[in-house]
């Protein structure tokens, strides 16, 4: 998801595209992070070059540049939905292309199970369950 000031952003609705997004000033994560690599592939894949003013390890730093309206950034769908609404921003999601990554939970097998871990284990079943996804859980 694109998430960029009012000001900056290239529409108020609908979805933008990486190559808009890539015209931007950007906020994104350093480039040894795995998320900033695929970040960087699907900008390439996009044939765009993403015009980065900051490079931060925290994507709370991006988020709140993105509040002060100092530049936009990219962030997964998941927190931005955990984030809530931010002031004075919009949220685009991207698309040409879309991205979407799987991921994998591994856990020791233990009886009881640690807390934590069944916690996340009976919110991905509610979330494999709504969006009615394959999610494979191994121990």
């Amino acid at each position: 998801m694109l998430l960029a000031p009012v000001l900056l952003a290239p529409r108020l609705r609908g979805t933008a595209t990486w190559a808009e997004a890539a015209e931007l000033p950007l906020s994104l994560l350093e480039p040894g992070m795995q998320n900033r690599r695929i970040v960087d592939r699907v900008f390439e894949e996009a044939g765009a070059r993403p015009q980065v003013i900051s490079e931060t390890n925290a994507l709370t730093t991006s988020v709140v540049m993105a509040c002060e309206g100092a530049c936009a950034t990219v962030l997964p769908r998941v927190l931005l939905n955990a984030l809530g609404p931010l002031r004075q921003t919009v949220t685009l999601p991207l698309v040409k292309p879309v991205l979407r990554k799987t991921i994998s939970l591994v856990t020791a097998s233990r009886m009881p199970g640690l807390p934590t871990v069944e916690a996340l284990r009976r919110t991905i079943g509610r979330t494999r369950d709504k969006k009615n996804k394959s999610h494979h859980i191994k121990q």
